[in-house]
């Protein structure tokens, strides 16, 4: 029912791979049948960059670099230097030229001799900045100075993409508060691990996708080295099309999308599709109704959003979100998809089985194991985190149905799961007798969860009594029994057990505002101002160990 094209990079080349075939890496999509046009973009891509160099191949005719590593040529107007094969480029107005075949800058980025790229302030990108970083072979970093002006950029698309040895990049200099497009703008990065973006103003961008369902438009697509990625401050009210945005990251654990606004989004074809190692995802902020019913050449522009699997009739797929424990939708998050014989869409079935249990974690709950017990999800109900479900079970299919539909409110679905397990942990402040002197502190959490109590705001200062002494581990694993730590005063005792003030309880200060534990709950916090710290580090008698 729709066309995708597909421009996999390989090498220095793009080859286009089925550029009117309704596929996506050679494999065709569910529901595909007449085709459309090919998207204009790798139209241009494919056309116009149709042989590349070959790796480690120089073909500079003509340049020269003097004793200074300046080279005779520039890009734009940025003079160049290179030296250790680190290629500066000098304040001037940069050029997109990589889609030019005879330009000299292009040549050089093609060979072994520039592994790294240097931008010094007062450096001008150009308007139009798409292709300017594409498909170097060899450029493991471009760093960029602070200086660097991109405030009249209107297009980024495809700007980073299709670099195979690209480690990391921090764009925190970049002003992209004129950008309307940054479709493609990381895609087939696989070595990209670390992405600086938070600093992103994304409010006039429309395109994070592109038109034409192309996996390779997707901002972020197919960058399978990628295990988090901050775009929580990312400004979608102008956006039109989020088609695969996501897709195809397989490493990428976690996403923060819960403030997306994407009540104008027409499309997001693919947009989280084959992220198998994504573990939770919150969709309780997109409005996506008016993407649900655009149907572009007959399909829903939700279709296939979170994954299909199954045998479209040129293999086995599964394009699933396989890891995904946990999803939260809201009561306009609407998901209906094309339907297709031979494959399962959406959601798919939680792993685990009666006999045969799926262990998972929480980042919440650091170092505690969950356990998926059953192939079914359930509605969190009364749970406030997901663990000990009690709502409603239903299928997968019948969930994957669910979403087809606007509701009420918000609804956080979660694999079937065994019973968890809490445990506490509990500070009591006792003098040299034994005596409680303050009220005790209690954190709880999951067993396995880590805990670390060595904060000094958890070591009261109490009128009339001088600490000694913590007897227990301020830092550990909550186990399958409550666990005691306690602090141990000295002062205000009579020498019976009892007190100098008539044997009262002296109420505590903390030594600072008390902050909750992940996955615990915050320490009861008394009420006695004016009272002096007391500094770590202190005595600690744990088990055999004595902490100076």
């Amino acid at each position: 029912m729709y066309a995708v094209t597909f421009g996999l990079l390989i090498g220095l080349g793009v080859t286009t791979i089925a550029t009117s075939a309704n596929s996506i890496m050679g494999q065709p999509l569910p529901n595909s049948g007449n085709s459309s046009a090919t998207s204009r973009l790798l139209e241009q891509g494919s056309k116009a960059l149709p042989q590349r160099l070959g790796m480690g191949q120089t073909r500079m005719a003509g340049s020269k670099v003097n004793e200074k590593g300046d080279l005779d040529f520039e890009w734009g107007s940025c003079p160049l230097t290179l030296a250790d094969k680190t290629l500066t480029v000098h304040p001037g107005t940069m050029a997109s030229v990589a889609l030019d075949q005879n330009n000299q800058v292009t040549q050089l980025l093609q060979t072994d001799q520039v592994t790294a790229i240097k931008l010094e302030k007062g450096v001008v990108f150009p308007n139009d900045s798409s292709w300017l970083f594409v498909n170097m072979p060899n450029v493991t970093s471009i760093t960029f100075d602070k200086g660097i002006d991109t405030k009249n950029v209107t297009n980024m698309m495809t700007m980073f993409m299709g670099n195979p040895k690209l480690e990391s990049l921090d764009l925190s200099n970049f002003d992209t508060s004129s950008v309307t497009n940054m479709g493609g703008m990381f895609a087939n990065d696989p070595a990209l691990t670390s992405l600086n973006i938070a600093s992103f103003d994304t409010s006039k961008v429309t395109l994070f996708g592109m038109p034409g369902y192309t996996g390779e438009n997707g901002m972020f697509a197919n960058d399978p080295s990628l295990r988090s990625l901050d775009v929580s401050n990312f400004d979608t009210s102008s956006a039109t099309n989020m088609d695969f945005m996501f897709f195809g990251n397989t490493a990428l654990e976690s996403v923060n999308v819960s403030n997306f606004d994407t009540k104008n989004v027409t499309s997001m074809v693919m947009m989280f599709a084959n992220d198998s190692k994504l573990k939770s995802l919150d969709l309780s902020s997109f409005d996506t109704r008016l993407a649900a019913k655009t149907i572009v050449s007959g399909v829903p522009g939700t279709s296939y959003m979170l994954g299909f699997k199954g045998d479209s009739g040129n293999g086995y797929m599964d394009w699933t979100l396989s890891d995904l424990w946990k999803i939260k939708v809201g009561s306009n998050t609407v998901i209906a998809s094309a339907p297709f014989p031979n494959i399962v869409i959406g959601l798919p079935a939680a792993p685990g089985t009666a006999n045969k249990e799926r262990s998972f974690t929480d980042a919440n709950f650091p170092g505690a194991t969950f356990y998926n017990n059953g192939p079914d999800w359930q509605e969190v109900g009364t749970s406030t985190d997901g663990h000990n479900p009690t709502g409603q079970v239903l299928n997968a299919s019948d969930l994957n149905t669910r979403f087809e539909t606007a509701r009420t409110g918000n609804e956080i679905w979660v694999w079937q799961q065994a019973p968890a397990i809490k445990q506490t942990v509990t500070l009591t402040y006792v003098d040299q007798n034994g005596k409680q002197i303050a009220e005790p502190h209690t954190i709880s959490g999951y067993s396995g969860t880590s805990y670390d109590l060595s904060d000094a705001k958890y070591q009261l200062a109490i009128k009339g009594y001088t600490f000694t002494k913590v007897v227990g581990d301020l830092k550990g694993t909550i186990g399958t029994d409550p666990t005691m730590i306690k602090f141990e005063y000295t002062g205000g005792s009579t020498g019976n057990g009892g007190s100098s003030s008539g044997g009262s309880t002296i109420p505590a200060t903390p030594l600072g505002p008390s902050t909750t534990h992940p996955g615990t709950t915050p320490p009861t916090k008394p009420e006695t101002p004016g009272i002096a710290k007391l500094a770590f580090p202190f005595k600690v008698y744990a088990k055999t160990t004595v902490y100076k």
